[in-house]
């Protein structure tokens, strides 16, 4: 079938005007009967109307109540003696260079898809739910008149506090007494065409927050414009009860299960690890900390991989005790599944310290990595590799090891090493016949001449025979092409793996970062060479950046790192990178945590695992490390955030203009959110008329042009189009397209999609429109 939409549009377009209009979709009406509103997507959220008429949200561990002009926020309480932490949000005014803008009063919200509205006149109040919580946002139809900046009041109030600050980008933290429990994130300013600036915040301490959107972009932007801060429950593993430390996180695809181990301190004769699981969505698996290991005198340093060698889904965790490595594995729910194992074998007078684990996900043998300092050394001389495989997985205490193998070894007159890093996860590799798991290993390295000394990044890569755990070097120790001038510290390296399937371990991928001169670098690496020139993550001339860490997503990197704004000293910001598979830093700053006053240490990266098959196209990571922000004195707790390196934020845009039985086609997606990689993402319409041809038009050209010969009609993805699909509508006048969306998504890319549904006859145009999906990506 000759399909005319493009003749037609082109035709439409030719010398057609008009005003850009900031019109919103027409919302439902909440309806006592109606029943939950979002689509079962397999998310733990819902958005609903209640008996009594009421909007509500809720998650896992948290839940909303949408009243008329105010929004309630409430999560789980952190203990059966504590209160539930709640947070009231009312916005009440804005204004530009003092001049009120006329946004109105609030009724009752309305609901469109998942999004909860309030229509304030020329401004709109929303909030997306999700699994995490919910995304407020202001939706600014037109530029205010006068000069300045525009600041939106809201005001704040319930049974939780924050303390006052100055403007800055940043998050607010509310406590129930000394108890951080919500989160106000940092916000940022976007306009239609995908322009985007960070938003200034200021608390006064008694109740509103203010939102700052700055001047310049203000007079540039195209209008709309949106504020977008996210409201949600502070991620705090394990509480903030004791002195925590020593972060590591893993992740289990099949399961979509993290694992978060640290280290937690009782005073000076007692340190135990402690570990807590969590869903994808945030929410706590085993409903707060579980104990792996108990009051040991001198053990820490736990580091812990996803492991399928029992047959079934664990994590094999494992740490510093006394003098050696012990390990153990703990189930998907936090069961313990073994004993606690002796893992290295240091003769008398040696001690190891610092492991790290890595295994395929998939079966085969895991591998650590440790220091190891000989008899008498003042600091470890060697760094060492061993393998262990389990031969019977119904008795996870049946643990086989291979010989230790010395990687490298120093005289103390020539330095000394630290810092082991394995990539995640192991792929396979065929050598001479046999299927061997392949990885590379990192670690830090001291040189004591030239004088003053030293410190670079050292490197080798191996393979792994399955049976008889023989390890075999495919590229020996040598130092990181970029990370080994003399004179120039380069310090405290990390590393990531990745491969497109767990059999394709020949083309292995892996990231290396480390620290340089208060700045991050990094370079790409295959199993026999780099693959990349050396690249910079961060190098800003007045901040100082280090101690990176990075994780591996479905098609790309995150680089976290931690940033010290001068003249504070102890005030670390973190902030994540995106970085391409073939080294292309594609945006090198965006938040993590900027709170601009707590000290925060030990970064690490979750890594999706190498998988058999190609699906759960995640870049998602968790990021976790420890921050002094407990209560008076610093106590030191165990933090963590969620980070999308380009998150999408899609925004209902214009309005559809009616068929020839006043329906009123509207735009949706489905298969999951817009992130890049995901194959399985949808463009969808509902309200259309029924068992009609629809057309969705893809299109980088944003705009709004009435339609010649099709009254109310107007076109918001304008051409020239990037595309068109073709669908038909069922007999409820609904439909879909896929649409694949790439891994080279840029950052700040924004695309239109709209529906264009033929109705011959019904106007002199022959087609009516449907409301626009606009996608900018971008982080917050």
């Amino acid at each position: 079938m000759k399909l005319p939409l493009p003749i037609l549009l082109c035709a439409a377009a030719v010398g057609a005007g008009g005003v850009l209009l900031a019109q919103e979709p027409t919302p439902t009406q909440p309806d006592a009967a109606a029943t939950p509103q979002l689509p079962d997507i397999g998310e733990r959220f819902g958005l609903f109307v209640d008996a009594q008429g009421r909007v509500q949200a809720e998650g896992a561990s948290w839940q909303a109540h949408f009243d008329a002009g105010l929004v309630t926020f409430e999560t789980a309480p952190h203990g059966a003696d504590q209160a539930q932490p709640q947070l009231h949000l009312r916005f009440f005014g804005a204004e530009r260079n003092g001049l009120l803008l006329p946004t109105g009063a609030a009724g009752m919200p309305t609901l469109a898809d998942d999004h909860v509205r309030y229509q304030r006149g020329g401004l709109i109040e929303s909030y997306r739910v999700d699994a995490s919580g919910i995304e407020q946002s202001f939706h600014v139809a037109e530029r205010p008149a006068g000069h300045g900046d525009l600041v939106l009041h809201v005001g704040t109030g319930g049974n939780v506090t924050a303390p006052a600050t100055e403007r800055g980008h940043q998050a607010l933290e509310f406590r129930l007494g000394e108890k951080r429990v919500i989160r106000y994130g940092e916000a940022i300013a976007f306009d239609r065409k995908g322009h985007r600036v960070d938003v200034l915040t200021r608390h006064d301490g008694q109740g509103v927050i203010d939102l700052i959107v700055p001047a310049a972009f203000v007079d540039s932007a195209t209008f709309p414009i949106v504020v977008d801060p996210s409201i949600g429950p502070v991620f705090n593993p394990g509480g903030d009860t004791w002195p925590d430390y020593n972060p590591e996180v893993a992740y289990d695809l099949a399961s979509d299960t993290y694992m978060v181990v640290w280290q937690r301190s009782f005073g000076t004769n007692s340190v135990g690890i402690r570990g807590e699981l969590f869903h994808g969505d945030g929410v706590s698996v085993t409903g707060g900390w579980v104990a792996i290991s108990n009051g040991a005198i001198d053990q820490g340093d736990p580091s812990v991989a996803f492991c399928d060698s029992l047959g079934t889904g664990s994590f094999l965790v494992v740490w510093r005790q006394g003098t050696h490595i012990t390990g153990r594995h703990m189930s998907l729910t936090g069961a313990a599944m073994s004993n606690e194992l002796t893992l290295s074998s240091p003769a008398a007078g040696d001690a190891d310290s610092h492991p790290c684990v890595a295994g395929p996900g998939t079966g085969g043998p895991m591998t650590i990595a440790y220091e190891r300092s000989v008899s008498g050394a003042t600091n470890p001389d060697r760094i060492m590799l061993r393998t262990m495989r389990w031969s019977s997985p119904a008795n996870p205490n049946s643990v086989t090891l291979s010989a230790e193998t010395v990687v490298q070894t120093l005289a103390a007159s020539a330095g000394h090493v630290r810092n082991p890093r394995l990539g995640r996860s192991c792929a396979q590799v065929n050598s001479t016949g046999v299927t061997e798991y392949a990885n590379r290993l990192i670690w830090d390295r001291w040189w004591t001449s030239p004088a003053p000394g030293d410190w670079d990044i050292f490197t080798c890569s191996f393979r792994v025979h399955p049976t008889t755990q023989a390890l075999t070097f495919i590229q020996t120790a040598a130092t990181v092409s970029g990370a080994d001038a003399i004179g120039v510290n380069e310090l405290t390296g990390d590393i990531a793996s990745r491969a497109e399937l767990f059999s394709d371990g020949a083309n292995m991928q892996f990231c290396i970062v480390w620290e340089e001169e208060a700045d991050v670098h990094g370079r790409m690496y295959s199993l026999t060479a780099p693959l990349s020139a050396e690249f910079t993550v961060a190098n800003d001339p007045v901040n100082f950046e280090g101690m990176p860490a990075v994780g591996a997503g479905h098609c790309e990197f995150t680089v976290a790192y931690g940033e010290i704004i001068p003249p504070d000293e102890f005030a670390v910001n973190i902030r994540g990178a995106r970085v391409l598979l073939d080294g292309t830093v594609a945006i090198n700053q965006r938040n993590v945590d900027v709170l601009n006053g707590p000290f925060q240490a030990s970064l690490c990266v979750s890594s999706r695992p190498i998988q058999t098959t190609s699906w759960m196209e995640t870049n998602t990571t968790l990021i976790t490390w420890y921050g002094e922000t407990g209560p008076a004195g610093g106590l030191a707790d165990i933090r963590a955030r969620f980070f999308e390196p380009n998150a999408p934020h899609p925004s209902l845009f214009g309005s559809a203009c009616p068929g020839p039985a006043g329906e009123m086609a509207s735009i949706g997606y489905a298969g999951g959110e817009p992130i890049q990689g995901n194959s399985a993402f949808q463009l969808t319409v509902s309200g259309a008329p029924p068992v009609h041809l629809a057309v969705l038009v893809v299109s980088d050209q944003l705009t709004t042009t009435p339609i010649p010969g099709a009254p109310g009609c107007n076109l918001y993805a304008g051409l020239p189009a990037i595309g068109f699909l073709p669908a038909l509508t069922d007999a409820a006048g609904s439909a879909a397209v896929n649409l694949p969306l790439p891994c080279s998504i840029p950052h700040s890319a924004t695309l239109a999609f709209q529906w264009a549904i033929y109705t011959p006859g019904h106007n002199a145009f022959g087609w009516i429109v449907s409301n626009d999906q606009d996608i900018p990506w971008s982080h917050l």
